[in-house]
């Protein structure tokens, strides 16, 4: 349980980029989509894998494709700071910075 409460305590810097706690819950469950799914299928192997109701399928489509809650460039500058402070060696042409 404890690798999921890291886990979980790095997913919660990307509530900043969400409108609503209700958008965030659901990029949380994409991300464990993404976290435990056994095969590449795209969002059908999110729906297998957590076990949710098929008829939700349109709507992880949407949210990949449509959502105006989520702020793409937002969510990119949070994820690039969090790759920065966690990994703090990264190769940039012939610089590491």
């Amino acid at each position: 349980m404890n690798l999921w409460t890291q886990w979980y305590g790095i997913v919660e810097t990307f509530q900043w980029a969400c409108s609503r706690k209700r958008t965030f819950y659901f990029l949380v469950l994409v991300l464990v989509g993404f976290t435990i799914r056994p095969e590449f299928l795209g969002v059908t192997s999110f729906i297998r894998a957590l076990g949710i109701d098929p008829l939700l399928y349109k709507g992880f489509l949407h949210f990949f494709n449509y959502s105006k809650a989520l702020d793409l460039l937002k969510l990119t500058q949070i994820w690039h700071a969090l790759v920065v402070s966690r990994f703090p060696v990264l190769q940039i042409g012939p610089y590491r910075t």
